[in-house]
């Protein structure tokens, strides 16, 4: 947890999303931070496009599209902060676990792909 903390203080301050946000993301790249597409996560703002796979409206985040980038661990809890999310696609990956509860209340998401995982 200390890791993370020191990346939000040091990055987020670049960060245009709410913190809750870029939390949730950076949780995200810390539990599957195994694909190297992914290295220029944790840099700046995600908002900005040099995010793959991130899609904002507004400096939210709207999309994660991060289908067959090799990516594998777990979905955190932390995903319910993602509160714009309309689509989310980790499909072709290798994603494990269970999926969190949380994501039951991303009231806003329309697509969910999650096919050919652990």
């Amino acid at each position: 947890m200390g890791l993370l903390w020191f990346v939000v203080l040091v990055f987020g301050v670049c960060a245009a999303v709410p913190p809750e946000e870029y939390r949730a993301l950076i949780e995200f790249y810390i539990s599957t931070s195994n694909s190297t597409r992914l290295t220029k996560w944790a840099k700046g703002d995600p908002c900005t496009g040099s995010w793959l796979g991130i899609t904002c409206v507004n400096n939210r985040t709207t999309a994660l599209e991060l289908s067959g980038v090799g990516i594998s661990g777990t979905i955190p809890n932390s995903f319910a902060n993602l509160s714009a999310l309309t689509k989310l696609d980790l499909s072709q990956n290798t994603i494990s676990g269970t999926l969190p509860s949380a994501l039951s209340k991303l009231k806003s998401l329309t697509f969910l792909s999650l096919y050919y995982n652990d």
